[in-house]
């Protein structure tokens, strides 16, 4: 099973220069380590609470197992 702790090499692809979409899409891909492919997944599958939580700067421990569970149950082993 993938998790966050072991993508810590992942490949996240060239920053996106696209002004503040870029930046979201870095933001996102940064604080989830993801790769292009999997926000692109991310982006299509998971609701809005879903991606609050991926955007969120501050969360509490529950909110963290809740994106990691998320992330590891429809992104991690699904590209």
């Amino acid at each position: 099973m993938k998790t966050r702790l072991s993508r810590k090499g992942v490949d996240l692809g060239e920053a996106r220069n696209g002004g503040i979409f870029g930046l979201m899409d870095s933001l996102m891909k940064e604080t989830c380590r993801i790769s292009e492919d999997e926000l692109d997944l991310l982006c299509d599958i998971a609701t809005e609470d879903e991606l609050d939580l991926a955007m969120a700067d501050n969360l509490t421990f529950s909110q963290k197992r809740e994106l990691l569970k998320f992330l590891e149950e429809k992104i991690y082993n699904k590209v």
